[in-house]
């Protein structure tokens, strides 16, 4: 039962993911390399639960193997949540801020979506997260403590990293925001000295 489910997972999850890139015609995207590598895990998941249900294995492997196919669900829906964190977060964010009459970046150019978070940490989150989960799973096969510890203080650097970069960001671009439209003449709480005539 689990077994299929996880099964009819992947393939929603490769339909969804393919035709989201091909019928709406979207460049690959940061979004795109999360659930890209997503889809990876789930399909170690399902290579993991099959090997279990179906090898005539001692207890010991079938366990590893069964707590493996967990493992990489795990790494399957942690990276596309925070992949698409990376979405929802900042049009959130953009949609507050244009309410609030900030519509530029600081650079002084039209403020976009991306210019909510840091493309580098971002990048670099997508790798830390996927290196984490693989070492985990690795750790748990070849039963390894020091490679499922490792593991776990990647993943958490990761979280801290991609909470930082989602929530520090858009601050800075609002303080900025504010003072761009606080140096304006007419904005609210500046006074705008009145033109003297010739004497």
């Amino acid at each position: 039962m689990g077994g299929g489910l996880v099964v009819v997972g992947l393939g929603a999850h490769t339909i969804s993911l393919f035709s989201s890139i091909r019928h709406r015609r979207r460049p690959v995207e940061l979004l795109h390399g999360y659930l890209i590598t997503a889809m990876l895990f789930l399909a170690v998941a399902v290579v993991a639960g099959v090997l279990a249900a179906a090898l005539p294995i001692d207890t010991a492997t079938r366990i590893r193997l069964v707590t493996t196919e967990v493992a990489a669900l795990i790494g399957w829906i942690g990276l596309a949540v925070t992949g698409h964190a990376h979405k929802i977060v900042p049009f959130i964010v953009y949609t507050t801020l244009r309410s609030r009459g900030i519509t530029r970046h600081p650079a002084g150019r039209p403020l976009l979506f991306t210019d909510l978070y840091r493309r580098l940490p971002a990048r670099l989150t997508l790798l830390s997260a996927a290196g984490g989960y693989a070492v985990l799973i690795a750790g748990i096969l070849t039963g390894s403590a020091a490679s499922v510890a490792i593991a776990g203080v990647t993943i958490a650097a990761t979280a801290v990293l991609v909470t930082l970069n989602l929530a520090l960001t858009p601050m800075v671009t609002k303080r900025s925001g504010d003072q761009l439209t606080a140096s304006r003449p007419g904005a609210a709480g500046v006074v705008v000295p009145e033109s003297k005539g010739a004497p």
